[in-house]
């Protein structure tokens, strides 16, 4: 006999396994059928008798959470026989205990915003000098003043440092003081530190001397020959370079300067500004501009490093015919001056002002005129300030408020 066996409730074969006999059916299967039919949970009627259905939802809850619907009955059994048949419960784990489903984008994104952030306040902190010893005092008549302004590293071959009297000297551990040289042969670079306003590269074969280390309210080197590339951020005037024909006064910036063996000086600025300053001319130099000079002449007036050779021979032609800066010469120019200036004039652009307002003080009065008449149709000149002051009375402060007007565009 063979019993038939329910295709949808594999239930009922257990129950017709463990009641019936079976052909082929061993006695421990028919145990084992016994045992499992024993512990098939059923589920069991809810009688709600009249109750408004309103309270159904109740009533199965209060229902739901008694003992007898989750196994805990008495009917027998050990507890450690005691099963959970009913379906989960899913008010089991509290909702504080229920862990928030993190989105990996989320994630990625704020680890990102969080790192750049301390990137930001790394580098401001570096910028702002956060992470520095704060220096400690020293009294001018401190013999440890001076060795805390400078101190050299020798990038590559042997610098000589040489006192007042030209002996050499040896600074293995110790700063360099006013008055001591650095000499640097064609083979040895260097670079000098400023107390904090920053560092000076010395090119081979240069040579220059410290002349004050901060104790006079200035830092200055004199650099007789060759070629320093100054790295200086600090307040307008601080820091200085003397040359053979003049003093580089730095504004905040980068700039390099060389002399030549027959003392001529050429100054190019990388960033910021430059004073470059005589007893008898100023010339102010921006980024991007040069200026030179000779010993016992004025400085000449700057133009833009990419001007072209004919530009700078105009140039070169009406500073020659300045001669004293401080004199006024009412005389008619020549034609070799008359074509220089066509020539400079002759350059468009609103950029081209530092050249023009160079030449406002120019002592010939018919330069004068001639750049002021051009400059004012590029950049008019603020209210208050006339030809009449330009031309005529060479007032420096009405330049001064003009050039406010023309560094925009510089």
């Amino acid at each position: 006999m063979t019993a038939e066996r329910s295709p949808t409730n594999p239930a009922d074969d257990l129950d017709d396994l463990a009641d019936d006999p079976i052909d082929g059916a061993r006695d421990d299967e028919r145990a084992l059928a016994r045992e499992l039919s024993s512990r098939r949970w059923t589920p069991r009627a809810l009688d709600v008798g009249d109750a408004p259905a309103s309270d159904v939802d109740e009533l199965l809850r209060d229902d739901w959470d008694s003992p007898a619907s989750h196994g805990d009955r008495d009917d027998g059994r050990d507890d450690d026989d005691d099963r959970d048949d009913g379906p989960p419960d899913p008010w089991d784990v509290p909702a504080w205990a229920r862990r928030p489903r993190v989105d990996p984008a989320h994630t990625s994104r704020l680890a990102a915003v969080c790192v750049a952030a301390l990137g930001v306040i790394l580098f401001l902190g570096d910028m702002l000098g956060w992470y520095e010893a704060a220096p400690t005092p020293l009294g001018d008549d401190d013999p440890a003043f001076a060795d805390a302004g400078y101190e050299l590293e020798v990038l590559s071959g042997l610098a000589q440092i040489e006192d007042a009297s030209g002996a050499e000297q040896f600074t293995l551990g110790r700063g360099l003081r006013p008055g001591e040289r650095i000499v640097c042969d064609d083979a040895t670079r260097a670079r000098l530190a400023v107390g904090s306003l920053g560092s000076v590269d010395v090119r081979p074969g240069s040579a220059l001397a410290l002349r004050s280390a901060g104790e006079d309210g200035t830092w200055m080197l004199d650099l007789e020959r060759g070629e320093v590339r100054a790295s200086i951020f600090a307040a307008p005037r601080l820091f200085q370079v003397g040359t053979p024909a003049g003093v580089a006064v730095d504004l905040g910036c980068m700039y390099t300067a060389r002399v030549e063996d027959d003392g001529s000086t050429r100054l190019t600025v990388e960033g910021g500004r430059v004073s470059f300053e005589t007893e008898t001319r100023r010339v102010l130099v921006p980024a991007g501009a040069e200026t030179r000079a000779r010993p016992g002449q004025p400085p000449a007036t700057p133009v833009w490093t990419e001007a072209n050779a004919a530009l700078r021979k105009a140039i070169e032609t009406l500073d020659a015919s300045a001669g004293s800066w401080s004199s006024d010469d009412a005389a008619a120019l020549d034609e070799a001056d008359a074509r220089a200036l066509d020539e400079v004039l002759a350059v468009p652009g609103a950029r081209h002002s530092l050249t023009l307002f160079h030449l406002l003080d120019h002592p010939r009065r018919a330069v004068r005129e001639a750049v002021y008449d051009d400059l004012a149709r590029r950049v008019a000149p603020p209210e208050g300030v006339t030809r009449a002051q330009v031309v005529d009375a060479r007032s420096s402060a009405a330049r001064d408020l003009w050039r406010e007007e023309l560094e925009f565009g510089w």
